[in-house]
């Protein structure tokens, strides 16, 4: 396809060694945002249903994947889980993120993701910066290789 691939990352264990590997492939850009799988049980049915964990309750675990996938590789990283404010965005972009998704906080609030896009540019002229691309990367270490450093990677 001439359209660009993006890889969504399944919350499963190895999700470094999954976004190198999709990497490879050639996908264009790596989504790290799958929700982790989830189980309730009707007790008094003794039913069991699975699913997902979504929402907020994942922001931490989401945080963590995106900045270890972040340090890994060179294609861009859409980051998400949990974000429900301009300030969670803002972590993922500094955890690594080129991009956020924003997902369950749209179905409680259908105007969120705008309240976000909002917050970004307030925290973008509160804080002087050229862009919202300036803070991307900026919590990861400095890479110990001499290759171009890719958009999502903090300057050295």
């Amino acid at each position: 396809t001439v359209l660009p691939v993006i890889a969504k990352l399944e919350h499963l264990p190895g999700h470094v060694a999954a976004a190198l590997a999709v990497e490879a492939a050639g996908a264009d850009a790596v989504a790290t945002g799958g929700p982790p799988p989830a189980m309730r049980v009707d007790v008094a049915r003794a039913e069991a249903f699975a699913g997902v964990l979504s929402g907020p309750a994942i922001l931490p675990l989401a945080l963590r994947r995106t900045h270890d996938v972040a340090q890994a590789v060179r294609i861009p990283v859409i980051g998400g889980g949990g974000v429900t404010s301009a300030a969670e965005a803002i972590e993922f972009l500094m955890a690594g993120a080129s991009a956020v998704q924003v997902g369950s906080a749209a179905l409680t609030d259908p105007r969120a993701p705008l309240a976000i896009v909002e917050g970004l540019a307030a925290f973008v002229r509160e804080r002087m910066l050229e862009s919202i691309r300036d803070v991307i990367g900026v919590a990861l270490p400095p890479r110990d290789d001499d290759d171009e450093v890719p958009v999502h990677s903090r300057p050295r």
